[in-house]
């Protein structure tokens, strides 16, 4: 048997190409000259090892590779999950764009621009950060006499400048649907 080209050769199965490089990869750190960090991402391919397993039973081969031949034909459930999430996070951006923001303000309007002009300070109110708001009056929690509910949103003030990145009530601005693509993200 050889090594390439004899009909029975070790890389003729292609199962055996996995087992190649996962022993290869493994062998670079043996080769003088080269540093660890540069190659750290080839190491995460020593994950691969046990499949190397895969050629001494072959029942275990059988199921892997129907597994694998399985994988094409996940292609269109795939394509049909994505866009159920695309619908529900189109439905999200209309319906809470801005929304997750709403806190408690001591005053109706903002009290501070910035050089260009834009607003960058609206005092919340001492509670702001514990709960949302209802600007309507029609949620389930209203602000006190002389405060008024309102989102940095409307006045285009910088989440950074609101402190959004701060405030743990919505997981650090992470969660939201602002736009398409973090809409896609909370969904997930």
């Amino acid at each position: 048997m050889g090594f390439i080209h004899h009909k029975n050769s070790y890389l003729r199965d292609t199962w055996n190409w996995l087992d190649f490089a996962v022993v290869c990869v493994g062998m670079t750190d043996y080769i003088p000259g080269i540093s660890g960090s540069n190659l750290k991402a080839l190491r995460t391919l020593r994950v691969l090892r046990p499949l190397r397993s895969i050629n001494k039973f072959p029942s275990m081969k059988k199921l892997i590779s129907s597994l694998l031949a399985s994988l094409p034909a996940l292609g269109n459930a795939v394509v049909f999950m994505m866009f159920i999430f695309l619908l529900f996070c189109i439905l999200g951006v209309q319906s809470f764009s801005g929304v997750l923001y709403q806190r408690c303000r001591m005053q109706d309007v903002p009290s501070e621009k910035n050089a260009a002009g834009q607003w960058i300070l609206w005092p919340k109110a001492e509670y702001a950060y514990e709960r949302l708001c209802s600007i309507d009056g029609s949620g389930a929690f209203t602000c006190d006499a002389g405060q008024f509910c309102g989102t940095p949103v409307k006045y285009e003030i910088s989440l950074a400048d609101d402190d959004v990145p701060n405030d743990g009530l919505i997981m650090y601005g992470i969660i939201n649907y602002d736009n398409i693509i973090t809409g896609m993200v909370t969904i997930f």
